[in-house]
Order: C-alpha cells, then structure tokens, then sequence
C-alpha cells in the first residue's frame, strides 16, 4: 500500500471490498465475511459455497483469538483456494474473485508477512 494512504478501495462487480490500512486484522476479516455475504446474495452462491468461503474465516477468527497467527494465515490461503474454485466452477467473475483474493492477500500480507 502506498504510504500516506488511510484506505485502498477495491471495486468488483455490485459489492465493494475494502482494505483499510490501520484497521485491525479481526475487522478485516469481519468486513470480508460481510462481503461474501452480499456477494453470495448478488450472485446467488448456493449455502454450501458460501458456508465454505464464511468457515475459513471464522476459523481464521479462532486461531487469531488464541493467538495462532500461522494457523490464520494458512486459513486466509485456504479461504483464497475456495475462492479460486468456486471462480472455476463458473459461479464468480474474474472481478468478483479478484475483489476477494486482493482483500484477503492484503490480510495475508499484513499478518503473515
């Protein structure tokens, strides 16, 4: 992210994904589940694709909690293999899986790195 910067708006498809340099890793992570919530209701993700994406999540949630920073991480790269196979299986747009894989790298980079 370039310094001086407060945020990186990340636009994709109807829903916004937004990366907010300063703001803690468990908000992070929170805002990106609600973007996979009104993504899953824009582009009508069956419950067991959306579910797969939210689990990884609030797993990465739990091992942030008891301090598993690269359990975190590994779950944020799982949440960004999901994505990549849901994109594959038709159900995303290139933008749309950009959107998610560019907001949870940033997670990945600010954690893991």
């Amino acid at each position: 992210m370039p310094a001086g910067n407060d945020f990186v708006a990340i636009a994709g498809g109807e829903f916004h994904g937004l990366a907010l340099k300063g703001v803690d890793i468990k908000t992070q992570i929170e805002n990106l589940i609600d973007d996979v919530y009104i993504l899953s209701d824009e582009v009508g993700l069956n419950q067991g694709e959306t579910n797969a994406l939210i689990s990884k999540l609030e797993n990465a949630l739990k091992s942030l909690e008891k301090e598993n920073i690269q359990a975190a991480c590994n779950q944020m790269g799982a949440f960004i293999n999901q994505v990549n196979a849901i994109f594959n299986s038709g159900r995303l747009t290139a933008e749309q899986r950009q959107v998610l894989i560019d907001v949870a790298q940033s997670i990945i980079v600010e954690l893991c790195e």
